[in-house]
């Protein structure tokens, strides 16, 4: 559902609500714009978000009415009339929800996610034709609308039209090469049309991706297996492609500029030597992959030593930014602040894209800017790096989704190949029963220390390292105010408090961990610890928080996160019993835990490099340099 902007004339109470919706803080939410109704009772903002709050928490009936009233004091407002049929929809409205769509679209027509929703809300009905109708009409407006597209596909599949159906799912793929069910779609319209071979390859590609889910793994092996080519599909499961971003070439090398604002003192080798946070560190190790690709690249941040490190130029981000610059310029500028464009762009013209890479979730303040239109339109593209993070913008922000991309983050290169095979793994694995936290303190250790005693009652022999600290964010950190939990490490029996180590050391550590204990509490947009502790073949037990379960991809065990419903006095117990469960399964069946491990080392080895990475950079760089995307500002 789209966010609720204030406006200039709401004041700070409406705000902070705005911000607590932003941070998905429902119960805050609710309590400010309670608040502010009290005063105001025709709010029509505050109903608006108050109703969303409502459907956000499973109260529906509540919300519809709220949205009722909201509509009342403002009916010519298109996105509450929307909002309103899609909360219809949910509860099994639709012709309701047709009505509040048109009301909408009568507002303004040129509103592609009202067609979108309108669509939607017809095919409920079983009126296809003006179902089609009404998602083309989408993807008219926003050419680049990939979920219009694919639900164009569903539509056309549904009447029986699958060629057509075919070529609206391969535009969603031209959009986002990361849609799994758009290769679904396609595979199963060829196979209506007898074409088993061209099915065939589309189900073998939903195996190649990842992250996806493992629904999306299991119908495209069943489906294999009913076109007797299973064992492709077996295979296909553990050994993806680099990437289908290899196909999309550049006709010549790019300048790369990469900027970090923040007076961190680092350059390009700095991670193999030292713990380093890891949005810098993806920025090294995309630049190396980068350079290998024959293309030109600069690292401007907090260093005081500017130097050249592998044919790379290292410099301080107090220089000018014409240092370096050249025609077909990408200014990649890591996390920020988003009010970084407009000084960067000022008095500077020539062919640059400038790039906002963010590693930051919704809720946090280097990214407040983006609720002004003014300043998200200076950045050409937005970066994600998980599509969790770019619902959260476009919801939070309205920032529209065809103006960001997603781009995952991917292991260090300590953790590439680190098992020949699964019977290194094993031996690998077999010494001790041993788990590792590696995050930091803040995102869930806590939690980990005190359910850590009833692990260790249910298993005695297993020990915790804890590989954790503020360092990673610049130095040792003498008023770190985390030295309690720390402390508490030292004092239980059974954890080794290890601090921040560098990734060559906490690879060759992790060889030996059977499972990642990571109780996670603060919303993610991504997390290159859990996918480090995957590609060491540790089994990952952490919380379906924020892009946790994609960055997963179905290889951990999920725990509910803390919530209202699911206070921290039941996640505690909930996630050492999680942790319990997958120790003795790996006892009961060692032979099929270490297979099962192996697969994934394998899977995130051939999916989850900074090389594959780089590939899909190059890929989205030809994309943005197409004379449509190429911004006027």
């Amino acid at each position: 559902m789209k966010e609720v902007r204030p406006s200039s004339r709401l004041g700070e109470t409406f705000q902070a609500a705005a911000r607590a919706f932003g941070a998905r803080d429902w119960p805050q939410a609710e309590a400010l714009c309670r608040q502010v109704l009290l005063a105001d009772p025709r709010h029509s903002d505050a109903l608006h978000m108050l109703a969303l709050v409502f459907s956000e928490t499973g109260r529906p009936d509540a919300a519809i009415a709220k949205l009722r009233e909201a509509t009342a004091v403002q009916p010519n407002n298109p996105i509450q009339w929307t909002n309103l049929g899609k909360i219809y929809r949910d509860t099994g409205q639709p012709a309701e929800a047709v009505e509040c769509h048109r009301r909408a679209i009568a507002l303004k027509e040129d509103f592609p996610e009202a067609h979108f929703n309108l669509g939607l809300a017809y095919e409920d009905l079983g009126k296809f034709d003006e179902a089609i109708a009404a998602v083309r009409r989408a993807t008219e407006l926003r050419p680049g609308y990939a979920a219009a597209h694919y639900n164009l596909g569903n539509l056309l599949r549904a009447k029986g039209l699958f060629r057509k159906a075919v070529g609206a799912y391969e535009t969603a793929l031209q959009i986002r090469s990361d849609l799994a069910d758009a290769h679904m779609g396609i595979a199963l319209a060829w196979q209506a049309l007898g074409e088993s071979e061209h099915a065939a390859e589309h189900y073998r590609h939903v195996l190649r991706l990842f992250p996806v889910s493992e629904a999306a793994r299991k119908s495209a092996r069943q489906a294999l297996k009913g076109l007797g080519q299973l064992e492709e599909g077996a295979i296909g499961s553990v050994r993806f492609a680099d990437s289908s971003a290899e196909a999309v070439a550049l006709d010549r090398p790019l300048n790369w500029v990469f900027f970090d604002a923040l007076q961190w003192e680092y350059d390009l080798a700095t991670p193999l030597t030292a713990p380093m946070g890891g949005s810098q560190s993806a920025l090294c190790y995309l630049a190396r992959a980068l350079a290998a690709r024959g293309h030109g690249v600069t690292l401007l941040t907090g260093t005081k030593s500017p130097r050249i490190v592998d044919g790379i130029r290292c410099l301080s981000n107090t220089l000018p930014l014409d240092v370096a610059l050249s025609a077909d310029t990408i200014v990649v500028v890591l996390n920020g602040p988003a009010e970084l464009a407009a000084p960067l762009r000022h008095g500077r013209a020539g062919r640059q894209l400038f790039v906002l890479w963010t590693q930051h979730a919704h809720d946090q303040p280097h990214m407040h800017a983006l609720l002004d239109p003014a300043c998200a339109a200076l950045w050409d593209r937005i970066v994600c790096v998980s599509g969790w993070q770019r619902k959260m913008y476009h919801r939070c922000f309205q920032v529209a989704e065809d103006r960001m991309d997603v781009l995952r983050n991917a292991i260090s290169p300590a953790f590439e190949r680190m098992f020949q095979d699964a019977a290194e793994l094993a031996e690998a694995k077999s010494a001790a029963m041993r788990l590792a936290y590696t995050s930091t303190p803040f995102r869930g250790l806590d939690v980990l220390v005190s359910c850590f005693p009833e692990i260790r009652r249910r298993h005695a022999e297993c020990h915790l390292d804890v590989f954790s600290s503020m360092q990673i964010y610049g130095g040792i950190r003498a008023d770190d105010e985390h030295q309690p939990i720390y402390d508490r490490c030292r004092a239980t029996d059974g954890i080794a408090y290890r601090g921040s180590v560098p990734q060559t050391e906490l690879a060759q550590e992790l060889r030996g961990v059977r499972v990642l204990a990571y109780p996670n509490t603060f919303a993610e947009t991504s997390c290159i610890a859990v996918m480090e502790a995957l590609a060491a073949g540790a089994l990952v037990v952490t919380s379906d928080l924020g892009a946790l379960p994609e960055t997963c991809a179905g290889w951990a065990r999920l725990v509910p996160r803390i919530s209202r419903q699911h206070p921290r006095e039941q996640f505690e117990p909930h996630f050492g019993q999680a942790v319990v469960s997958a120790l003795d399964q790996m006892q009961t069946d060692w032979s099929a835990a270490v297979a099962e491990r192996y697969r994934q080392v394998e899977a995130i080895n051939a999916a989850c490099t900074w090389k594959v990475r780089a590939a899909e950079w190059e890929a989205a760089a030809a994309r943005w340099l197409q004379p449509s995307h190429v911004s006027s500002q």
